[in-house]
């Protein structure tokens, strides 16, 4: 189901690509006077590249000349660079100043410290609610006189569509695709500590952090497929974590929460009970109730949530905030899926793209490897969004600095070249990519992208895994740090070059 979902989605992302022509001087028209420089093809193949595996082009951002390329009308997977595109998306429809409402609501009256009718939790989509955030609802809870909840204790995550993975078919048991809702809270994250004195998992126990009741950890005798350290079972009371007796694992580690909504109001329970109130266990709001405000939380602007976004990578933000502008120019949006569409057809149009460009997103993120662009698109939105402002910022001013923080903090950092990349970098196995903006030794700034995915060895790690797969799978951080290389190689002649 979940592949006949993908495919429809890139079948309707190239029907966009055609059907949104603009008219006039469009992307893809000036791409034939530039070609690729000696110098870059002998840095491709020296560091053990196929050609065919990678593409990039630079454009001035002064003057529009296209200074170098190659590859740059090929399809590759831009992993996290994706969030340029989200973030910018975020920015445009939603503006710099706009905030998301995480909402304690309440039915009825209270008498004697009870409070005699419904308590709802109501998700604003707020991607950075933390457990300090939940404190304050539960304080200001108590703070209202309430000591005990006579009725029910609903979550409601009905302002966005949420899911419980960001890709199905990526790594479920891993933190950086947790599922996504409405109701969010510490990244849709929560750890686990293994406790006693063998390293084994037979004689060990696992506990969640918080402890969660409905949430729960168990072990399983059962041999997991390859490559999966952790299986799970989502149910209306909440999710249960199955760990291997025969593998090992680590002392603490995290997971990715499934039932985002569930967790978040049930992690609200165990926090208000530290201030003594008694709620009832949590159950899924089916409608809107009408009700009265308790106390809210503000979530940090979306200018904040977006830089976030860019320097961390965050990819529920990246979700959420997709999700959010989606919904702000379409108050219908089914899915994830529907609002990627939608990003896509904004950035087609954004860059007055032609179908030789080529664009196909399924999120917002990047975390998938069905996401597909070209340096050529990459490098002209950059060019057309890199200098717009954003309340007080300028979009380039969002992205990481080569030597001096976010993903590229430890890249480039010599003083020829620190803080002369300002950039988003994205990775998966076998795909690696680096885009924004560089300034050259004469302070001449340039948009680029560079992409590099080994196409046969991505299509071989494709789930599910076997042996051999799995071995390949995890040879692709050798193989990442070498494209690093390769990319560091390129931008450092390009900034001493040009």
């Amino acid at each position: 189901m979940i592949n006949a979902q993908r495919k429809k989605i890139i079948a309707i992302g190239s029907l966009l690509v055609l059907t949104l022509l603009p008219s006039g001087p469009a992307l893809g028209d000036t791409i034939k006077d530039a070609s690729i420089n000696s110098t870059d093809l002998k840095l491709v193949k020296s560091n053990r590249f196929k050609a065919s595996d990678v593409g990039f082009l630079i454009k001035d951002l002064s003057t529009g000349e296209i200074l170098t390329q190659h590859n740059a009308n090929a399809l590759f997977v831009p992993a996290s660079t994706t969030k340029v595109f989200s973030s910018a998306y975020a920015l445009e429809k939603l503006g710099a100043d706009a905030r998301f409402n995480t909402q304690l609501r309440k039915t009825g009256t209270v008498t004697d410290g009870v409070l005699k009718g419904n308590l709802i939790i109501v998700g604003g989509g707020d991607p950075f609610l933390t457990a300090s955030n939940l404190f304050q609802m539960a304080i200001d809870l108590k703070s209202q006189g309430i000591k005990k909840i006579d009725g029910d204790f609903l979550y409601d995550e009905s302002n966005l569509p949420g899911q419980h993975a960001i890709d199905p078919a990526s790594e479920l048991d891993q933190g950086f695709n947790p599922g996504v809702s409405a109701l969010s809270v510490e990244f849709n994250r929560f750890f686990y500590w293994r406790s006693g004195r063998s390293r084994g998992t037979a004689k060990s126990q696992f506990d969640p952090i918080p402890q969660i009741p409905s949430f729960t950890l168990k072990k399983s005798n059962s041999n997991f497929p390859p490559g999966t350290d952790q299986t799970y079972q989502v149910n209306p009371g909440g999710e249960e974590w199955s760990f291997s007796t025969k593998k090992r694992y680590p002392r603490r580690n995290e997971l990715p929460v499934r039932n985002p909504g569930k967790y978040t109001a049930e992690f609200f329970r165990f926090l208000a009970n530290k201030v003594g109130i008694e709620i009832p266990g949590s159950k899924r709001a089916n409608n809107k109730i009408e009700s009265d405000l308790v106390t809210q939380i503000r979530s940090k602007s979306v200018l904040e949530l977006s830089e976030a976004a860019l320097e961390y990578s965050n990819n529920l933000f990246s979700e959420l905030l997709l999700l959010q502008a989606a919904k702000k120019e379409n108050e219908e949006v089914p899915d994830l899926m529907s609002a990627a569409q939608m990003l896509q057809a904004w950035v087609v149009k954004s860059t007055e793209s032609k179908e030789s460009s080529g664009i196909v997103l399924v999120n917002g993120s990047g975390l998938t490897a069905q996401n597909q662009v070209s340096p050529e698109l990459m490098t002209e939105f950059l060019y057309r969004f890199a200098q717009r402002k954003y309340g007080e910022k300028s979009f380039w001013a969002l992205l990481s600095i080569s030597g001096w923080k976010g993903w590229i903090a430890r890249r480039l950092h010599d003083n020829e070249n620190s803080f002369s990349v300002w950039a988003k970098t994205g990775s998966m196995d076998y795909a690696s990519s680096i885009a924004g903006v560089f300034f050259t030794k004469r302070n001449r700034p340039i948009a680029f992208s560079i992409f590099a995915t080994d196409k046969e060895k991505r299509k071989k790690i494709n789930p599910p895994l076997n042996s051999k797969s799995l071995k390949l799978k995890r040879a692709a951080a050798g193989w990442n740090a070498k494209a690093h290389v390769l990319q560091d190689k390129l931008l450092h002649h390009w900034i001493t070059s040009y």
